[in-house]
């Protein structure tokens, strides 16, 4: 199908962000918005971070710093000071609309967006939608999302020979990484498809069938281990990558190591317990719009056949196995799915739409 010009994709990318916006436009209803907000405030207040949590009674005394996510924190805060009664409201809704910008970029076949492609795609991003609106309120968690939707989108330029923007992910993990936990979810995704490149290149090339050239897929792990290096840079004694990894103990049976176990136990211990977005999947989530995205990316391998990318079914797996341990991770198995969703049935709708004609 021709792909569409520039202005064509421009306005479908602008379409994409004014209805994930409208839809993402929530309300306030969430109490830990109120956390952030005052935690915020704290920081302007003081001009600095504090030594102690002011306010999480289990970090009562102890020498933290400020927590992982602080930076998010203050955007939240700044973002309802600039706009009093809409700011914590709109944020996350322009933070969306953004998200669904570069996933709808990260759709695109190998030859650009036609006016088929963008249909199949509207299909699994209208799921993972509804499954991001859930969570689209004032926590930095929602800033993740916007990040890993651009890495996403970096990945995808970089396939198709343009690097530039991945570039840029050392950079963007040294923000996230004070922003939410998340980070460690982005990091992983570039590190996954730079390993799976690097390791599909080298046994092309011991097999000698068209060797693929190694430096690139080298050079995408090396982007991905420097924004591993760059997840450190967090002020917190209980850091981004640290958190992540701790919390994921948790709620996979174990329990967190090190000197600061004594102070995340009693809190990862109660929110495992007693959150409701830290269980796991229920079975009624499969079937909805998440089981529905799963079943359709999994059909879209069947579809795409040989064209299916192993880096893509394996990030796709990876997120899923995550999302079993806490429902708060569905919508970051929907944003790495939705894409490959997309991209594989595009090929397969062609090919139905030529014989159609």
């Amino acid at each position: 199908m021709r792909p569409l010009g520039r202005g064509a994709r421009r306005a479908l990318l602008l379409g994409a962000a004014a209805l994930a916006l409208v839809a993402c436009v929530t309300g306030l209803h969430e109490p830990d918005t109120f956390f952030h907000l005052a935690y915020g405030r704290e920081i302007v207040r003081r001009g600095g971070l504090p030594a102690q949590d002011p306010f999480l009674w289990p970090f009562a005394g102890v020498a933290t710093g400020a927590p992982p996510f602080w930076l998010g924190s203050l955007a939240i805060y700044l973002a309802e000071a600039a706009l009093p009664g809409a700011g914590a409201v709109l944020l996350p809704a322009l933070l969306c609309a953004g998200v669904f910008a570069f996933l709808l970029a990260a759709c695109a076949p190998d030859e650009g967006h036609s006016a088929l492609s963008a249909g199949v795609a509207a299909v699994p991003l209208a799921l993972a939608l509804a499954l991001v609106r859930e969570r689209a309120v004032a926590r930095p968690e929602v800033l993740g999302y916007l990040f890993l939707a651009a890495t996403l989108w970096a990945l995808r330029r970089d396939r198709r020979g343009d690097g530039r923007a991945l570039l840029a992910f050392p950079l963007l993990a040294f923000v996230w990484t004070n922003v939410h936990a998340s980070v460690v979810v982005g990091v992983g995704v570039v590190v996954l498809d730079g390993a799976v490149a690097t390791a599909g290149a080298t046994l092309a090339r011991a097999r000698a069938r068209g060797a693929a050239p190694l430096r690139p897929a080298l050079g995408v792990l090396a982007i991905g281990l420097a924004g591993a290096l760059a997840t450190l840079a967090n002020p917190s004694s209980l850091g981004s990558g640290q958190q992540a990894l701790d919390l994921a103990r948790a709620l996979f049976g174990g329990a967190p190591p090190g000197p600061a176990a004594g102070a995340a136990a009693p809190v990862l211990a109660v929110l495992k317990r007693s959150v409701l977005e830290l269980k796991p999947l229920a079975p009624r989530d499969l079937l909805g719009a998440y089981g529905l995205l799963l079943g359709l990316t999994a059909a879209s391998f069947l579809a795409a056949g040989r064209r299916a990318a192993l880096r893509d079914a394996l990030a796709v797996a990876a997120f899923a196995v995550l999302s079993v341990g806490a429902s708060r991770f569905a919508p970051l198995a929907a944003m790495v799915a939705a894409p490959v969703a997309a991209r594989n049935l595009a090929p397969a709708a062609a090919w139905v739409a030529a014989r159609l004609s």
